[in-house]
């Protein structure tokens, strides 16, 4: 009786470590990542950069620059590697960490300055940034600065050059998105004017559009000539050769899609609001998916998602701090990879 007593004892075990999530407490998630290769799950968090293995998920997460506020966080397209700003309060700066996922190796937090240099001019973390990424040829990579777009070299180690937006103090760059295989960046401004700008790193401005984007906060492109503004009640496509933008999908009745909306390779898009989560066919505007989600934490929302190269499934972040992938066709959650303290986004955290 006792031996069979063990050997059911031992099958729970192995069931429970093989599905038992992390759980960190003392840290608030601030956004999620997945690698281009589909190997790593990165969480921006108040203390560290958490890394997980998508393909042995069973395995310990890695924390890098454990301790410190990663604000946000870019894999290299080409290689693969990932780079942090981290926000250094205490020396009142911001700096860039650099980690080669392969070796597991993080360099030393370089201090990132105004105009690419300078001992005397740091950028000091109270600076609003919202939104890095890089190139799909991973040739330079860009950053939104308050009122400026930073563009730095592919390891993210040299400062290329800025663009301003507009004048000081008017607003803020919040959301930026290369469009097609062009080095152009369609740019979302919340300004005094509420810009929408295309920008070439060489060329600086290329194009204002006359398009009223009050109220939007994301954009993202479809080609080089699409692109997706989303806002809370609707989500908008918008045509840069005739400038103009028309309704693609609204938000459910009585809901939102809040700060969430990330577009997948596939042309599907993914937006949340509280307690779900939908999946959109981009070239038609229709639901394909609606996923309701029960929460502990009252008016729970989804903050942020990403997807898996062939967008066969999401990682999303709630507001509670869960990190969970999903079956992106089923709506079927497959792994819930950890809890952080809470979850929050950058734009309306």
């Amino acid at each position: 009786m006792m031996k069979r007593i063990s050997f059911v004892l031992c099958i729970l075990l192995i069931f429970m470590s093989s599905t038992v999530m992390v759980r960190a407490d003392d840290a608030v998630a601030q956004g999620v990542k997945w690698s281009p290769d589909g190997h790593w799950i990165a969480v921006n968090t108040s203390s560290g950069v958490w890394v997980f293995d998508a393909e042995n998920p069973d395995a310990e997460p890695k924390v890098y620059y454990e301790g410190q506020e990663i604000r946000l966080s870019a894999f290299n397209p080409v290689t693969g590697n990932l780079v942090v700003l981290i926000s250094d309060w205490a020396n009142y700066t911001y700096k860039r960490g650099f980690v080669n996922l392969e070796t597991g190796e993080a360099d030393q937090e370089s201090i990132m300055y105004f105009n690419g240099g300078g001992d005397s001019n740091p950028i000091s973390p109270d600076i609003p940034v919202y939104e890095m990424a890089y190139s799909a040829d991973a040739s330079f990579s860009a950053m939104t600065l308050e009122n400026l777009l930073y563009f730095y070299n592919a390891d993210f180690n040299r400062w290329l050059g800025q663009r301003l937006i507009f004048d000081f103090g008017t607003g803020y760059t919040v959301s930026l998105s290369q469009m097609g295989s062009t080095n152009n960046i369609l740019l979302l401004s919340w300004s005094d004017e509420n810009k929408l700008v295309l920008v070439n790193q060489g060329e600086g401005i290329v194009s204002n559009y006359d398009v009223d984007v009050s109220g939007y906060f994301s954009v993202y492109s479809i080609d080089e000539t699409h692109a997706l503004l989303v806002k809370g009640d609707a989500i908008d496509v918008l045509d840069t050769d005739a400038s103009d933008a028309a309704l693609l999908a609204a938000a459910p009745e009585d809901n939102s899609f809040e700060t969430s909306a990330y577009l997948a390779s596939t042309g599907t898009l993914y937006v949340g609001g509280y307690g779900y989560w939908q999946s959109i066919d981009v070239s038609t505007g229709s639901v394909n998916l609606t996923v309701k989600v029960e929460s502990e934490a009252e008016h729970m929302r989804f903050v942020a998602f990403d997807f898996n190269p062939d967008g066969s499934q999401v990682v999303s972040l709630q507001s509670d701090g869960k990190v969970t992938i999903w079956d992106s066709t089923s709506g079927e959650s497959v792994r819930d990879l950890g809890t952080f303290a809470a979850g929050m986004s950058l734009k309306w955290g």
